[in-house]
């Protein structure tokens, strides 16, 4: 079977283009657009002033399972990375990346992966594991510890597993190298072209630092990082894989 996923990172609802304040409809517009079955999304608020925006997304989009992975607490209220599904999300589980604690005079915000299982369409026992996380941009360590957490939690899973997110790192950058070595990028499956379009920022986007990596083993039918899907301050990307 094929699966349509994305990743996208929300910067809590802003809108990027009007700079209108919070828009989750925009954001709901772009996944509606691109009408994925699984989605992570980073940087989402879910109490607090902003209200419960995972809860409000998926009714917005119709995809009714969603969970949510709280990463920090702030003034504004629980802080971090959320999933949303069309299918069961038979389990979600946040496990912390540890902390670097690179340069506490400077914003530092702790970290965290998510792991979900997925029952899928057509059988009672078909899984997908999905992990889901946004990797610091203050030290290389930070990527570091996440990916050492993902290689752990991986070592685990006996069925096929897809990990997705804002890595905040580049594609050539020396901290990400192991990643590379653990999974496959989807957008390198894709080709040469797909292979060089950046996500970041959206409005003139000249790095690539949102991913989805599949398992060895998994087919990645198509990806890409469509650079007209403006709404947030990064661009979505998305993946169909054959299960």
């Amino acid at each position: 079977m094929r699966i349509r996923l994305m990743t996208f990172n929300i910067q809590h609802g802003f809108d990027h283009v009007e700079k209108g304040g919070i828009r989750l409809d925009k954001m709901a517009d772009v996944i509606c657009r691109f009408d994925p079955d699984i989605i992570a999304l980073n940087e989402v608020r879910s109490g607090g002033e902003y209200g419960n925006q995972e809860k409000i997304l998926s009714e917005l989009t119709g995809m009714k399972h969603h969970a949510f992975a709280q990463a920090i607490c702030d003034g504004h209220g629980p802080y971090g990375n959320a999933l949303l599904s069309k299918y069961p999300i038979k389990s979600a589980l946040t496990y912390p990346v540890e902390d670097t604690y690179y340069d506490k005079l400077n914003h530092y915000e702790s970290r965290v992966i998510m792991k979900s299982e997925i029952l899928l369409p057509g059988s009672d026992d078909q899984i997908l594991s999905v992990f889901i996380s946004h990797f610091g941009y203050q030290s290389p360590a930070e990527a570091k510890n996440g990916i050492k957490l993902l290689k752990s939690l991986t070592a685990q899973v006996q069925v096929p597993f897809v990990f997705m997110g804002d890595l905040n790192n580049t594609p050539d950058s020396p901290a990400l190298a192991p990643l590379f070595d653990m999974l496959d990028d989807t957008i390198k499956l894709a080709g040469a072209a797909a292979a060089q379009k950046p996500s970041f920022p959206s409005d003139n986007p000249k790095e690539k630092i949102d991913y989805i990596f599949v398992s060895h083993g998994l087919r990645c039918v198509n990806a890409d990082i469509p650079l007209d899907a403006i709404a947030s301050d990064h661009l979505p990307h998305i993946a169909e894989i054959e299960i």
